[in-house]
């Protein structure tokens, strides 16, 4: 008999397997066959909406490949329905990767002339954190604003009394 695992099944597992275990609610792992019926049913729908995420991150593609409403997903993720949160995550950076991998590829291809607009666009988008530009005000420039905005006021103040 195989032996348990502790650890959620990854995207290439098969979760129909007695070996994997799913995580039913706070923590309790149990294997797939000790799912209820519905149970089975909504991690199937899951895993399909989990392939799509994988490969478009796109929510809405996602919902109609796994047959079930947008909102569907939005409650799972809410309730970390049978583990939904972590797994979503997964499948989400593993489009990042992939979409990173896509980055480099066109990089090193990339020819005078043409135009990685749409890619930075993209990468913008799904990896704020590393690929977008930080625009926020420094102290320094607040500062420097502050001052040349008290020197104009006390400026226009004395124009009117002069």
């Amino acid at each position: 008999m195989p032996s348990k695992s502790k650890s959620l099944p990854s995207p290439k597992s098969d979760a129909k397997s007695e070996s994997v275990l799913v995580q039913v609610g706070d923590g309790v792992l149990q294997s797939y066959s000790a799912l209820s019926v519905p149970q089975k049913t909504t991690w199937d729908k899951q895993e399909r909406y989990l392939v799509q995420i994988r490969k478009t991150r796109t929510h809405s593609h996602a919902a109609e490949y796994a047959g079930i409403h947008r909102d569907t997903a939005l409650k799972w993720r809410n309730n970390d329905y049978l583990g939904f949160v972590s797994r979503l995550a997964e499948a989400e950076a593993t489009f990042c990767d992939m979409l990173e991998g896509h980055a480099l590829d066109t990089a090193l291809a990339t020819k005078p002339g043409q135009s990685p607009i749409l890619l930075i666009t993209l990468l913008n988008a799904n990896l704020p954190e590393k690929y977008r530009q930080a625009t926020g005000l420094s102290e320094d420039t607040a500062k420097q604003l502050l001052r040349k905005y008290k020197q104009g006021r006390q400026k226009a103040t004395q124009d009117e009394q002069g």
